[in-house]
């Protein structure tokens, strides 16, 4: 009932709603490109305030570096630029943030959990988008999202099209559960994977 495409973009109206609730042992992954600028905007994650019971990575404005948000450690910058229509695959857990493979270690991580799921293209505060400083939704394409929970795969998103109606969306391998978006507008289909 559906098929893969290689990414799903939002043109900065559209996300994606979870129900993980990531705390310390949470290990996420995303491979994903800006396609335009949009300040800086959350490409997936949940918080309560920028330093506080938070998990999300987000993408600056301009070629600012790559950075995140993790419980009482608040800013973290990767050592990577962001620039649009370029790809990256990141990584965040409690103890690390990877990008591109470039990793930045953090030496102080303590135990915390976010206030609800995470979210895809933007970042869940409570129920109410809080991405970025104007709640701007990332503007760009996403390819895979993965989530573990103590190693344990409990969520693997690949974009896909429903065959019967063409919604674009995410397919959960995990759950055999597909995501459609909670915004507004429709989010873009990539190309069909053929395998």
């Amino acid at each position: 009932g559906y098929t893969r495409v290689e990414y799903i973009q939002s043109s900065g109206t559209q996300y994606i709603k979870t129900s993980i609730i990531a705390d310390l042992n949470t290990k996420a992954d995303i491979k994903f490109a800006k396609t335009q600028e949009n300040g800086y905007s959350a490409v997936f994650g949940a918080r309560t305030s920028a330093t506080s019971r938070a998990f999300n990575a987000w993408v600056p404005l301009s070629s600012g570096f790559i950075g995140a948000n993790l419980s009482s450690n608040g800013s973290i910058a990767s050592n990577v630029h962001c620039t649009t229509n370029t790809l990256y695959v990141l990584s965040l857990s409690g103890t690390q943030l990877s990008v591109n493979g470039n990793i930045t270690t953090i030496t102080s991580a303590s135990s915390f959990t976010t206030p609800g799921g995470l979210w895809l293209f933007n970042t869940n505060g409570g129920g109410t988008s809080t991405s970025g400083t104007s709640n701007r939704v990332f503007v760009g394409k996403i390819y895979y999202f993965n989530v573990y929970q103590s190693d344990n795969l409990v969520l693997e998103l690949i974009p896909a099209k429903r065959n019967s109606d063409n919604v674009v969306g995410m397919w959960d391998t995990v759950s055999k559960t597909f995501f459609t978006n909670a915004g507004t507008g429709s989010f873009i289909a990539g190309p069909v994977v053929s395998d």
